[in-house]
């Protein structure tokens, strides 16, 4: 998953801890070259030495002449003896050298001794120790004093037929110990080991640091893009596993190709754009959460200053309007005098006009008690069937004069613990949006009954159940669902007689509340014209008689027997 386009931006302020690779890290880099050197292991010389550890008794006229030595650059000699000078042989005193910048100092001297200038000498260059190997074998010539010759020659036909001869002191009383990359070393191990790189030709060669900083720079940027790119979780993985990639590069070019490549630079770069990077994402989110928060804030106190005036405004118009419905009522009774047909014909528009209001703002009251959490389920022992046949009382004068009848089959119920007065309002919201959409002269059924067991209740249970069937237009499928959203009204509404059904688009959401509140559910089944239900479905139960053209809408309401535990 990523978050989306990286901002360069965002990459220039972060950088700058990329310049970190301009600094010398060459403790860390060190320490890093030491575990490099324990993961590599010992390493073979290219051409093994013959190394004799000789005193100053033995003469070395039989040493060399033991060893076949023509040439004097095949002879070096760590005992300063003037005799292995005078004989051809380079002679390096190890008893000056205190350090590893000593020993690496001395390097050129035993590889120009060896080769000769025509060699040249990589630079910048470090001491590449083959390790703590016994790979120099040296044989003692007092023991062999008798017949050294034959011992020395037998050592070099076996091992070199071009020998370089090493002549270590037998008893050397500064064999101090060095610290080196490849661990504790006496002063003798070490300038052998500088002996063989000088024989090998080889030596660690160390990058620039310009090169250190090129690959700390393009880390960095690679780091900071991914961090920018992707979540948080995904960065740290990659930022890991590509600090491992790099110590294998390292590792590889080390090993094979004789570079130390410098991690420690790149290393801490990856970590600095890392923490910088993750810092400020981390600062934009907490801006970013709390400018949400405010947001937030803001809409809850609009949202209360809505409520507070929906109630205050409704609150005040209900006086009003029911003393002006007295004043109507007592009219149309003759009460003032009497009255002509066309004036009785008026008050009664007025007094249906009034009661539509009245309606209205009752129901924005409920809507404002709903979002303010004010609104509380108030149970008691109640008979469905009165409720549902006092609903259909009400409609009845109603939809009388459009032709429109209401049949009733309802089975005989117990009473059930309900909130009496929403129940009716979810009756009297069905049977009224029934009414509306349902054309003259057609029939609206309203049906109720009782069920062991309730496949729409969750979990399946015994419960009672009412629906109201009408025979209008059907709703379309891609409607079904947002009918029970606040303020919505059918699509159906296009002609200029629907048009004028009158609704506030509030009465299917109040129902399926207040059902709901009650731990029941609301069902929806329609059927459009040309639409043909799925064999088997709801739908095909209530206008499966292809035969005849019949659209309409059902609105099934469940409710479980046992009250459920009422959440705030």
């Amino acid at each position: 998953m990523r978050l989306g386009p990286f901002h360069p931006t965002s990459l220039l302020r972060i950088l700058p801890a990329a310049f970190v690779g301009l600094l010398p890290f060459n403790i860390l880099d060190g320490a890093l070259l030491r575990v490099q050197y324990s993961i590599r292991g010992e390493r073979i010389p290219g051409q093994r030495l013959t190394v004799i550890q000789a005193s100053e008794s033995d003469n070395p006229s039989a040493l060399i002449e033991g060893a076949k030595i023509v040439n004097p650059k095949q002879c070096i000699s760590f005992i300063p003896d003037l005799n292995f000078r005078r004989l051809g042989c380079q002679v390096f005193d190890l008893t000056q050298k205190f350090s590893l910048d000593s020993y690496e100092s001395l390097y050129p001297f035993i590889h120009t001794a060896i080769y000769g200038v025509e060699h040249p000498i990589p630079d910048p260059y470090s001491i590449s120790f083959y390790g703590k190997l016994p790979v120099f074998n040296p044989l003692r010539a007092s023991l062999y004093s008798y017949k050294v010759h034959e011992v020395i020659r037998g050592k070099i036909e076996s091992e070199n037929d071009s020998p370089i001869l090493v002549v270590i002191p037998e008893n050397f009383n500064n064999k101090f110990r060095l610290e080196t990359p490849a661990g504790f070393m006496t002063s003798i191990d070490v300038g052998l080991n500088v002996v063989g790189n000088a024989v090998d030709k080889i030596s660690l060669k160390i990058f620039s640091r310009y090169t250190q900083f090129l690959v700390s720079l393009a880390s960095a940027t690679i780091v900071a893009w991914v961090l920018y790119t992707y979540p948080i979780f995904l960065t740290l993985l990659f930022t890991l596993i590509f600090a491992g990639f790099l110590f294998v590069v390292a590792m590889i070019s080390f090993d094979k190709a004789g570079y130390q490549l410098p991690l420690a630079a790149p290393w801490i770069s990856i970590v600095s754009v890392y923490l910088l990077g993750l810092s400020d994402r981390l600062d934009k989110r907490e801006r970013k959460d709390w400018a949400l928060d405010q947001k937030a804030q803001n809409l809850v106190q609009l949202d209360e200053m809505r409520n507070n005036f929906l109630s205050l405004v409704s609150h005040d118009l209900k006086t009003p309007i029911a003393r002006m419905q007295s004043v109507l009522e007592r009219l149309s009774r003759g009460e003032f005098g009497s009255i002509t047909q066309a004036q009785s014909e008026s008050i009664s528009k007025i007094l249906s006009a009034s009661g539509d209001l009245q309606r209205t703002i009752s129901t924005l009251l409920i809507l404002s008690r709903i979002e303010s959490r004010d609104l509380r389920i108030k149970r008691e022992p109640t008979d469905l069937n009165e409720i549902l046949q006092t609903c259909v009382e009400q409609h009845q004068q109603a939809v009388k004069d459009r032709g429109i009848r209401i049949v009733t089959d309802f089975e005989p119920l117990f009473l059930l613990d309900l909130d009496k007065g929403l129940i009716a309002e979810v009756a009297s919201n069905i049977l009224d949006n029934a009414a509306r959409y349902s054309p003259d002269g057609s029939t609206i059924r309203l049906k109720s009954g009782e069920l062991s067991v309730c496949p729409e209740l969750s979990p399946p249970q015994e419960g009672i159940w009412f629906e109201i069937q009408d025979e209008g237009p059907g709703i379309p499928a891609e409607e079904r669902d947002r009918v029970f959203q606040k303020f919505v009204r059918g699509v159906q509404e296009s002609t200029p007689s629907q048009l004028s059904i009158k609704g506030t688009g509030l009465g299917l959401y109040l129902s399926k509340f207040f059902v709901e509140k009650h731990g029941g559910v609301v069902s929806l089944y329609s059927k459009t014209p040309g639409e043909i239900p799925p064999p088997g479905s709801p739908q095909e139960q209530y206008f499966g008689d292809f035969s005849i053209p019949r659209t309409g809408t059902v609105f099934r309401v469940t409710l479980p027997i046992e009250a459920p535990v009422e959440t705030p």
